[in-house]
Parts: structure tokens; C-alpha cells; sequence
């Protein structure tokens, strides 16, 4: 696994487990969750790729006929698709595997392979074994092409200018295959201009040259992005329940001036693929924009509550762990922006208490993610809470920093509420202090529940620059 990915899974697996917020502690992680977060690495071989394939219910009824004599194996290429459209990536390369190994002349199953084992949208690397596979799979199309239908060739032919060779690729070198690419794919999208999946696609490999810089900090759009927008929405337009087009539209706009015009994108993924926890989660990155804090919430619960039921059912080879993890992060944001203190506690004691020290330090800047359980604690004053949390390991920087922060703060903020307590009445209490806890951003008011954070929310107030800055650090993925 690449470095930045070994630094997104360890930062990320404190999410694991989905937290019960009946609870004050989080439950143990499960022993099918155990092993998804021990997996090492990706399979080094297509029959690997394919041995653990298996079928899924709950992944909706997206269909894409492929050129194939078998049924099998055209059922395992629809469910690759899907788990494309929902980013389990690493799941989609399993199916399509199965679907190639079924009938190894089903040029696109190959296709498949070659395309979802490679860099995407929020993985822009290609370690070597993956790039070994991706080559490997793409010759292998490329062999099978001849039977394949026009827009089949012309698939594998753009696919083509992604991979070179078996090389690795990544930030440093990525950019003209990642071009390349995408120049290709919208000559293919100009020429079957009626093909749904096809202009998806094309939306997406743009969408990859500016990985999670589609918009500037002061809310221009970055070249091509409103190309990607306008591609995307013409598919909806058609076709408005397309699984991909919906969830990458999300993505498009969620940083934009006007993250609301997600908001019908975001409505249409609640329940279209209920067993693809990532899908199911993605309406959050619309609805914590627009203010919507706790429906964010729910979708992440639910996003996290489906990856559950995926790992006690299979083990993911490599990095999906944490995508369940970004939930469970991400519903302490929302929970917290929502005014619910023991959603927010309870989803940051699960971030700190699943995350292994050593893995931590295995991973140099992980640690950065688990400090907001101690954020968390701050935000709703549980000085109690923070004053006995131990220090942690000062070879962990970040966490560190936000223990200390925390103990700052919890520090400040009880000797305000002694120094409240000694006043007398609350009519006696000086101005200043009564000012101070009435502020919904002061700790020492212990920000008790949810109506001093409703009042925080302004979903379309204040500086729109400012709003972006907080959307893109909370809601990636």
C-alpha cells in the first residue's frame, strides 16, 4: 500500500465500528472488522482479484450489457459497475475479476479490472503490485477487443492512455496519463453522445486531473469543472436515478458557491444502493452544507451501518476501512454542528478508542484525525472529561496538540465556572461573564445542548470562503 494510504487507513480506522450513542463507551470492534483492517495490502495476481468475489444484494438494479456468453459473469460485471458507481473500488475489481476469469474473452471485464484498481478520485496513487495488475488486465482487454462492440473498443482504447506500462503511478508522474485519458474519454463521450455511462466516466476522469480542487478557496471553479457539471447534469437530466452521475455531481458541487444545487442529487442517493455504505453516506457531503446537520448525521449512520454488514460478510483487501471510518467521523461533525452532545462524544470516544497507538506511529500524521475526539470534548465543555484524559505518546504530534489544547481549555473553563459558582445569583454575576457564557463559541458556558448550536448553523450566512474551507477540511471522501 502507498504511503498516503497507509496514512488514510491508520488516520481512518477508528471508525470500524459503528457507535452506539445509547452508550457512553463505544462497542468492540468486531472480529470481521478486525480482519478488513489487518488486511495487507492488495492481491498481487488476477486469480487473487477473483478468488474472494461474491455476490451482494442491496447494490439497486443498475444494468450494462456486456459483450458475454455467460450470465455469470455478466451479473459480476453489473455488480462491479455499481461498486464503481459507490467507490468500494477494491470490491468492483473483485467482481469484474470473477467476470474475466468466467469468460476470458469478455473484453470489458477486463476493462474493469485495469480501471477500478487504479488511481480515482480520492486515491490518487498506484502502488507497484496494483500497476503490475492494472497493466496485465489491460492487455488482456485489449486481446479480447476484437469481439467487443464498438464503444467496448473505444473504452479500452481510451483506457489505454491511463497505463503506459506497468509502472506506479502517482502525483509526481500521474498527470499526462491521467490527461491523456481524460482528452481520450471525451472523444469517446462525442462519439456515443446517447451512452449515459459513458459521459459519466468522462465526467470522472476530469473530475481526477483536480482531485478534490475542483473549486478555489474564494469559490472560482478550477479548469473543467464547470465542463464536469454541465456533463453530469445533462445525464441526469435523462436519466436522473444514474447511481454514478448522481454521487459524482455530488462531489462536483459540494465546494461551489451553491453546494444546494446537490441537495437533489443528494435526496436521489438516500436508498438507492442501501448495502453501499459510501453511497449511502455521500448525501451528507450536501446536506451538512446546506445546514441539514441532522440528516447528515443519519446518512452517515446509516453509510457506517451498512459497511458493517459488508464486513461481517467480506473482507476488503485493502483501504475501504477507511471509508467506514470517514463516516464515523464525519457523524461526529455533523452531530456536533447539530447541538447532540452524546452523539458527538460517544462517535469521538469510538475515534480514540479503536485507533492503536502503534499504528498511529506506524504512520506519522494519523494521529492529527483521532485529536478531534478531544475537539469534541471541548466543543461541549466536558472539562471533567478532558482534565482526566491521559497524555498521550509525544512521539504523536498531532494528538498531542490537541490534548493539550484540550487541556487548555478545560483548564480555563472550569476556573470560569468556580469563579461563576462563588457569584451568587445569576442576576448578580458580572456582565462580563454572563456575556461570555451566553456565547455559543465559549466553552465554559458547557454548551449543553442543542439550541446554542442550531443557532451556529446559518447554512447560507456569513463568509462563503470561510464555508468552503470548513466543507473541504470536514467532508473529503
Amino acid at each position: 500500500m502507498s504511503r498516503r494510504l497507509r496514512l488514510l487507513t491508520a488516520a481512518l480506522l477508528a471508525g470500524l465500528a459503528v457507535p452506539s450513542f445509547a452508550a457512553d463507551t463505544p462497542p468492540a470492534l468486531p472480529n470481521a472488522l478486525c480482519a478488513a483492517g489487518a488486511a495487507k495490502g492488495a492481491p498481487t495476481s488476477l486469480d487473487a482479484w477473483a478468488k474472494n468475489a461474491q455476490f451482494f444484494d442491496g447494490l439497486g438494479d443498475f444494468h450494462r450489457p456486456v459483450t458475454t456468453r455467460s450470465a455469470e459473469a455478466q451479473r459480476y460485471f453489473d455488480q462491479g459497475m455499481r461498486l464503481l458507481w459507490a467507490f468500494n473500488h477494491d470490491e468492483a475489481t473483485r467482481s469484474f475479476a470473477a467476470a474475466g476469469t468466467l469468460d476470458p474473452e469478455c473484453a470489458l471485464c477486463w476493462w474493469g479490472v485495469a480501471l477500478t484498481v487504479g488511481p480515482n478520485y480520492n486515491f490518487p496513487e498506484m502502488a507497484a503490485p496494483r500497476a503490475k495488475i492494472a497493466w496485465e488486465a489491460l492487455q488482456r482487454a485489449e486481446q479480447a477487443a476484437a469481439k467487443a462492440s464498438p464503444v467496448e473498443q473505444a473504452l479500452i482504447a481510451a483506457l489505454a492512455k491511463r497505463y503506459t506500462g506497468p509502472e506506479p503511478l502517482d502525483p509526481s508522474n500521474e498527470m499526462p496519463n491521467l490527461t491523456g485519458y481524460a482528452e481520450a474519454m471525451k472523444a469517446v463521450a462525442a462519439k456515443f453522445p446517447d451512452d449515459a455511462d459513458v459521459a459519466t466516466l468522462t465526467a470522472e476522469a476530469m473530475m481526477n486531473i483536480n482531485a478534490w480542487k475542483l473549486w478555489t478557496p474564494d469559490g472560482k471553479p478550477a479548469p473543467g469543472t464547470e465542463e464536469i457539471v454541465a456533463r453530469l447534469q445533462q445525464v441526469m437530466a435523462k436519466h436522473p436515478d444514474h447511481p454514478g452521475a448522481n454521487h459524482y455531481y455530488v462531489h462536483a458541487v459540494e465546494a461551489s458557491p451553491h453546494p444546494e444545487q446537490g441537495v437533489a442529487a443528494a435526496e436521489k442517493l438516500r436508498g438507492m444502493m442501501p448495502a453501499a455504505g459510501h453511497l449511502e453516506h455521500m448525501p451528507a457531503h450536501i446536506l451538512h452544507r446546506v445546514g441539514r446537520y441532522e440528516d447528515s448525521a443519519e446518512a452517515n449512520r446509516k453509510g457506517a451501518a451498512a459497511d458493517l454488514a459488508y464486513f461481517a460478510k467480506a473482507t476488503p483487501p485493502d483501504y475501504y476501512a477507511m471509508y467506514t471510518a470517514h463516516n464515523d467521523h464525519f457523524l461526529a461533525f455533523s452531530a456536533a454542528m447539530a447541538g447532540e452532545k452524546a452523539q458527538t462524544l460517544a462517535a469521538a470516544k469510538a475515534l480514540q478508542a479503536i485507533t492503536p497507538v502503534s499504528l498511529m506511529l506506524e504512520n506519522p500524521g494519523s494521529d492529527w484525525i483521532v485529536a478531534a475526539s478531544y475537539s469534541a470534548e471541548t466543543r461541549f465543555g466536558a472539562w471533567d472529561e478532558i482534565l482526566a484524559e491521559p497524555a498521550p505518546d509525544p512521539k504523536l504530534h498531532g494528538l498531542t496538540a490537541g490534548w493539550l489544547y484540550g487541556q487548555v481549555q478545560a483548564r480555563r473553563g472550569a476556573h470560569a465556572a468556580g469563579r461563576a459558582g462563588h457569584a451568587g445569583r445569576p442576576g448578580q454575576r458580572s456582565r462580563r461573564t454572563q456575556q461570555r457564557r451566553r456565547h455559543p463559541g465559549d466553552r465554559a458556558a458547557g454548551c449543553a445542548g442543542a439550541p446554542a448550536y442550531r443557532g451556529r448553523q446559518e447554512p447560507r450566512g456569513g463568509d462563503p470562503a470561510d464555508r468552503r474551507r470548513r466543507a473541504r477540511g470536514q467532508a473529503r471522501l
